[in-house]
């Protein structure tokens, strides 16, 4: 590989041979995968053929490019809007900087054909080879996975973080993964204490998940959530937190205490059939509980045009469940729906908290929140809160309860239940 090698389409299994034949023998190598934004829509509007030439267009930038920057190296247009390319060498976040910004500014001059100009961003990750049993695949499923959870946050550039272990990176390995940690208590549940700004009591939590590794260390929540969904496992982790959570109601209840545990749903665990009838189920057999629990979604998906979304929202009300919504004022408010599902809490996205102190216009916002009284029961949360004036100001306008780490970061369970032993008052119903 002494120079840029331009491999066709068709040459998938020749490209995965060198690969790993690199690999084997230098036991070095990072697979760097360019996906480019808007193709598919570039395809609609101006054709196969238009596409066709403009791809061609994408691969010379690219191997110009290689020649100036990384000439030990290949690439390969993979599919579609996928270009992969393999350098012969480690890649330093220095390096890989250096080859996104490189590739990004190519691509992201408009390109001319036949007197028509479109314009290709393009979205960028890399994964490293760790030693030489690393294979072509395992860098694409590493570089796949870095890729779908940088266009998840909204970012154009990854590197695979070799702290996701290789289990992740495969539908199987997860989940049996995943059913491990389950059995060794890797993955726990931590509760975010929520509080009355005017009592300074403890009034409910909310439910977050951790999975850490063999050395305690938390893998990245959003790598977790991402390949739960990806892999087809959301469903089922939606039912085994509710039967945690249950439980963990439970033996509130046991030491004398009745405070509410939120949950949060995503838009597919919502409008699936088989996740609402074992809630229905579970609400049916657990009625000294169901009243303690609170279903979140969160305001872009309350408001995503799925028929089932509202129908499965207001059978949880009907089965008992209190509802919440997340992250107001952050997506697609639409207050003729929130007066429909009539929740029992509306959460103030952390975004209007960071900016209450300094802008005007963020208090009177939350102060119109108020003013409307769109939630019944405990009314408005503003999440985030960390610093006291921040809490005072939201005292002044007249919001009543706050989660946030001016007063406890997520907390264990044993340590949650010492918390509301010592210092609580129940939700109003």
């Amino acid at each position: 590989m002494q120079t840029v090698a331009k491999l066709s389409h068709n040459n998938v299994d020749s490209f995965r041979r060198c690969v790993n034949k690199y690999i084997r023998n230098m036991r070095r190598g990072s697979l760097v995968l360019v996906d480019l934004d808007n193709f598919k829509q570039v395809n609609h509007l101006h054709g196969s053929l238009f596409g066709d030439a403009a791809l061609q267009e994408v691969g010379q930038r690219l191997e110009n490019v290689l020649i100036n920057h990384f000439p030990s190296s290949q690439w390969l247009h993979y599919s579609g809007d996928i270009f992969l390319i393999f350098i012969e060498r480690a890649m330093s976040r220095e390096d890989a900087v250096h080859i996104y910004t490189s590739i990004n500014n190519s691509l992201s001059r408009p390109i001319d054909i036949s007197g028509m100009q479109v314009e290709l961003g393009s979205r960028l990750s890399i994964a490293n080879a760790v030693a030489g049993s690393t294979t072509f695949d395992n860098l694409l499923d590493g570089a796949e996975f870095s890729l779908r959870l940088a266009k998840q946050d909204g970012d154009r550039f990854a590197m695979a973080d070799n702290t996701i272990p290789t289990q992740f990176n495969s539908r199987s390995g997860f989940r049996k993964a995943f059913n491990s940690a389950v059995v060794s208590k890797a993955l726990r549940f931590y509760f975010q204490p929520k509080y009355s700004l005017e009592s300074g009591e403890v009034i409910g939590s909310e439910a977050l998940v951790r999975w850490h590794d063999e050395n305690e260390k938390p893998y990245p929540v959003s790598a977790v959530l991402e390949s739960m969904d990806h892999y087809g496992m959301s469903n089922d982790f939606a039912i085994y937190t509710l039967d945690y959570v249950i439980d963990f109601l439970g033996e509130q209840i046991r030491l004398g205490s009745r405070h509410p545990v939120s949950i949060n749903l995503d838009i597919k665990q919502l409008t699936n059939s088989s996740v609402i009838s074992y809630f229905q189920t579970v609400a049916a057999s657990k009625p000294e509980v169901v009243g303690m629990l609170e279903v979140e979604v969160t305001e872009d998906n309350l408001f995503e045009r799925h028929r089932n979304s509202l129908r499965n929202l207001l059978l949880l009300r009907q089965a008992g469940y209190r509802l919440s919504i997340d992250d107001f004022g952050k997506g697609y408010s639409n207050l003729k729906r929130i007066i429909e599902i009539q929740p029992n809490t509306i959460k103030i996205d952390k975004v209007f908290v960071d900016s209450i102190v300094d802008c005007t216009v963020t208090r009177q916002v939350i102060s119109a929140m108020v003013q409307m009284q769109l939630a019944n029961g405990s009314g408005l949360i503003a999440e985030g809160v960390e610093t006291e004036e921040q809490a005072e100001i939201l005292r002044q306008i007249g919001v009543k309860s706050v989660q946030g780490f001016l007063y406890n970061p997520p907390l264990p369970r044993e340590s949650y239940l010492k918390l509301i032993s010592a210092n609580s008052t129940e939700l109003p119903a």
